[in-house]
């Protein structure tokens, strides 16, 4: 991974890539441009329709970063820990009450119904999608739902550490794994409630953290079949979707697989370590074949039976293909999203009430046209990256040296 200061560049990517995907969706969502083209309603709606997903490869990046940019704090020391409480509030509550305010007035102008409680709630981050949320969003910003968890998150960060030093970092991540198994179970299929919401998905960020230790020491982690463990995440994430938790940690362990490329020993596997990569991927791909079958599983079994087969031909392909190439056509790929990821967080807590605002005023105002939604869209996607940038480019900083003067005042 490329290194800009105390930047790392895939990381920025990532991060902005997400970000972009998570606003197209929205877009498509919000404005329905299929409802032009019918025939393309289910091609367009399952490209753009992995929000939730995005959200999840967020989380990694999150305890990714946060570890790694408090890599060389003690947190132990009280001040520490203040300095570090500090620096979350600052990076996150300016913009985030500042976007919440323009959420109000576009709750506002288009009369929309949102109690007081509502937003009040969603003012401290007790707001959810999930079943079992104490309270939904603010109906003109959805997106901050994640946010209810990564303040949880950042908060857990000092005890995971104290958890590391006790226990170890695999102990660590093991426990809440199995906390997140239990909670994920139990909140989809007897108790939904906010706290399981929360525990189900924690284990993915403390992977990310985990990550960003092992690049702060120069720690390569081995993992012999990491070509037949991504073929097998991806076969059992696409199957198993009727289960939906069950499919988000798929997701997960496929994004972390991703991760873990970086991170390989760039040894070139012997052919008998080919053999069961290969031998891993196809027998999974067998397995989810066989759950075809059953339409309490599945969804859309005719087509995921295609799926299957095409990931059938990309085992055989990667059986020829060095992890090092991989590597190199992963960051091949995120190298356009870099830039976007410096306000990538501004771009996600403010696309939505843009959008709603847009699609509102498109709705009563201008006539139902493709050419014209397809020039609003435009008009908005820009308005939306232009004004993100300045949030966190511009406004930002000047927040931060503000609220400096304050903090570190003696």
């Amino acid at each position: 991974m490329a290194i800009t200061g105390r930047r790392i560049l895939s990381i920025e990517a990532i991060r902005g890539g997400a970000a972009i995907y998570v606003m197209l969706g929205h877009i498509v969502l919000l404005y329905k441009p299929y409802q032009f083209f019918p025939e393309f309603e289910f091609l367009t709606k399952t490209i753009f329709g992995y929000g939730h997903q995005a959200v999840l490869l967020f989380f990694i990046v999150s305890g990714f970063s946060i570890t790694y940019s408090s890599s060389r704090m003690d947190m132990s020391d009280f001040q520490s820990l203040k300095d570090y409480l500090y620096k979350r509030f600052r990076r996150i509550y300016p913009l985030f009450f500042l976007v919440l305010v323009v959420s109000l007035i576009v709750l506002k102008i288009t009369g929309m119904d949102s109690g007081f409680a509502r937003n009040v709630l969603s003012f401290i981050f007790l707001t959810d999608t999930a079943s079992g949320a104490i309270m939904n969003p603010i109906p003109t910003n959805f997106p901050i739902w994640s946010l209810s968890y990564e303040i949880v998150y950042y908060l857990l960060f000092p005890v995971m550490l104290i958890l590391w030093k006790k226990i170890g970092q695999k102990a660590t991540f093991l426990l809440f794994l199995i906390v997140g198994i239990i909670a994920g179970l139990a909140g989809f299929a007897i108790w939904p409630n906010h706290l399981f919401n929360l525990l189900q998905y924690y284990w993915i960020w403390i992977a990310g953290a985990m990550l960003a230790d092992a690049y702060v020491h120069e720690k390569k982690i081995k993992v012999k079949y990491l070509k037949g463990l991504l073929i097998t995440s991806i076969a059992l994430m696409l199957t198993i979707e009727e289960i939906p938790i069950v499919a988000f940690w798929f997701w997960s362990f496929f994004f972390i697989l991703l991760f873990l490329l970086f991170y390989s020993d760039n040894r070139e596997l012997s052919r008998g370590e080919r053999i069961k990569n290969f031998a891993i991927g196809i027998g999974s791909q067998a397995f989810c074949y066989s759950l075809t079958f059953f339409e309490e599983i599945v969804y859309h079994a005719n087509l995921l039976r295609v799926i299957l087969s095409g990931l059938g031909i990309l085992t055989v392909v990667l059986y020829f293909i060095p992890e090092q190439f991989l590597k190199k056509s992963v960051r091949a790929m995120l190298n356009p999203f870099v830039g976007s990821g410096s306000f990538s967080y501004a771009l996600y807590i403010l696309h939505w009430p843009l959008i709603t605002l847009s699609v509102f005023l498109y709705s009563k105002f201008f006539s139902s046209s493709f050419m014209v939604m397809s020039v609003l869209i435009a008009i908005n996607i820009l308005i939306i990256i232009l004004t993100s940038w300045f949030l966190e480019e511009r406004l930002q900083p000047v927040i931060a040296r503000s609220l400096n003067k304050l903090y570190y005042k003696k």
